[in-house]
């Protein structure tokens, strides 16, 4: 490749780049960067929960799998607040983009929106509106996620609760991803 900056690439080296994406693995890549970021939060502190948030993550998917919930619904549970600690304001939106070519685009929305579902179970917040989902009532994923948020996340803060360890999701989230198997098989942004 003999250009240095985008406007010098010629057809050929566009050929050439387009090339080497499609035998990128793109999903296993993702996948191992969110286990490891996952695993990196192992020894967290609580900030003031129960539990922290590796634990919270692993018991959400716990109940998840418990409920018979699907491969995506597990996959999107285990990290559906992996981006926290690095985004405590966006880590929803962070992780559905993250998610979004692997996912659905109903699984895609509850994950950027959970935080905000969240706030409805805050309450004696002193400083919360429980009631900032309302914005999104139009929505025809607004049910779905209010329902995730209620059976599964609000409510994996326990301690004593029997959570399964990672070494468990690993095979699950393994097979989610070997389906993708070339940039053919993502569903991409428009």
């Amino acid at each position: 490749m003999a250009f240095t900056s985008l406007t010098t690439a010629t057809a050929a080296d566009w050929q050439k780049v387009m090339s080497e994406e499609r035998a990128i693995p793109h999903a296993r890549h993702v996948q191992d960067l969110l286990l490891l970021l996952l695993k990196q939060q192992r020894d967290d502190d609580c900030f003031g929960v129960p539990i922290n948030g590796y634990q919270h993550c692993l018991q959400t998917t716990t109940r998840v799998l418990e409920a018979g919930e699907s491969e995506e619904v597990i996959v999107c549970s285990l990290f559906h607040d992996v981006a926290e600690r690095m985004a405590p304001f966006s880590h929803g939106a962070v992780i559905a983009d993250i998610l979004q070519p692997f996912i659905s685009e109903r699984n895609e929305w509850m994950l950027r929106h959970h935080p905000v579902f969240q706030q409805y179970h805050f309450l004696e917040h002193p400083s919360i509106d429980r009631h900032a989902r309302e914005a999104f009532r139009g929505s025809p994923h607004f049910d779905y996620t209010a329902r995730y948020c209620e059976i599964y996340d609000q409510n994996s803060f326990d301690p004593d609760f029997p959570t399964l360890p990672l070494e468990h999701f690993e095979p699950i989230v393994e097979a989610f991803f070997s389906r993708f198997d070339g940039i053919e098989s993502l569903r991409l942004p428009a």
